[in-house]
């Protein structure tokens, strides 16, 4: 056999082993999540209080209880403990609620909370259980830095998730 031969041969078993591993992260989504989405703050990695970001999710099943959560991505050198943030939760017919959640991101002993990569952390906060939605239809969901100094510095992204409960 030629080291051509070999060398292809070498290739499908590497090929499929990362197509696997590759589904597997496609498919990681929870059982129940109805949406979740994230979206870029600006490129110089703060966010800045008018710099706000609204979600667009639809909601069928009135009868059910969800989870709200908030996703976080920042960098190494954030110096707050926690990310005091707003989100305005308005319904299809224009209701508007206001919620304002302080999202804990360094322990007590200063160590990043999340996911780390590199200098960056996802974290997860699930921020409100056992919601039910009034209405059927499309729901948007406006978030803000609720911080005292703007900006809010080293932070490159904000996300939602809606979880069925």
């Amino acid at each position: 056999m030629s080291n051509f031969q070999k060398n292809r041969i070498m290739k499908y078993p590497l090929a499929l082993a990362v197509g696997a591993v590759l589904l597997s992260l496609l498919s990681c989504k929870p059982e129940g999540r109805i949406y979740e989405k994230h979206k870029d703050l600006s490129p110089n990695v703060e966010w800045l209080r008018s710099d706000v970001r609204t979600f667009e999710f639809v909601v069928e099943d009135t009868l059910s209880t969800y989870e709200i959560g908030v996703g976080l991505r920042y960098a190494s050198g954030f110096v707050h403990q926690y990310g005091k943030v707003s989100m305005v939760l308005t319904s299809p017919s224009g209701k508007s609620t206001e919620h304002m959640f302080s999202l804990k991101v360094r322990e007590d002993n200063g160590d990043y909370i999340g996911e780390p990569g590199f200098e960056i952390w996802d974290s997860h906060h699930p921020v409100l259980k056992n919601v039910t939605f009034e209405e059927s239809g499309e729901y948007q969901a406006t978030f803000q830095h609720a911080m005292e100094r703007d900006p809010m510095n080293m932070v490159m992204e904000i996300g939602l998730t809606i979880d069925k409960e």
